[in-house]
């Protein structure tokens, strides 16, 4: 079976990190960004790779959700998964009524990230 990339953007360097970790150990291949501006350009350099976004919804530069416009213009079909502290209900109103995406809230428990990975890149080899 095919090793799955992921481009994970996070700001904060220990759940960066953390990230990571957690994916490579699950045997996922990881791509790291700082910030949604880094995103974009990892996402560029290397899209023909990468299987899902996981983004930050607050981030310095450019957040998960500006970074996710410009890289849905480039690739529709990457499937996305954002991150945030801040409630679905707010993000589903304020960002995510017209993208279909999931949410992971922080702090996230690693084995409910993994499962949500899971299922998001099960899902879209399905489609």
């Amino acid at each position: 079976m095919e090793k799955k990339t992921i481009l994970v953007a996070e700001d904060e360097r220990i759940i960066r990190n953390l990230t990571d970790v957690t994916l490579k150990k699950a045997g996922y291949n990881v791509l790291l960004a700082e910030d949604g501006l880094q995103a974009i350009e990892i996402f560029k350099d290397n899209q023909e790779n990468i299987d899902l976004l996981m983004l930050d919804v607050m981030m310095p530069n450019l957040n998960g959700w500006e970074a996710y416009q410009t890289i849905n213009r480039i690739n529709p079909d990457v499937p996305v998964i954002f991150c945030s502290g801040y409630s679905d209900d707010i993000l589903k109103e304020e960002y995510l009524h017209e993208v279909p995406a999931e949410i992971v809230q922080k702090p996230y428990r690693l084995n409910v990230l993994l499962e949500r990975i899971a299922q998001v890149i099960k899902k879209d080899s399905e489609i």
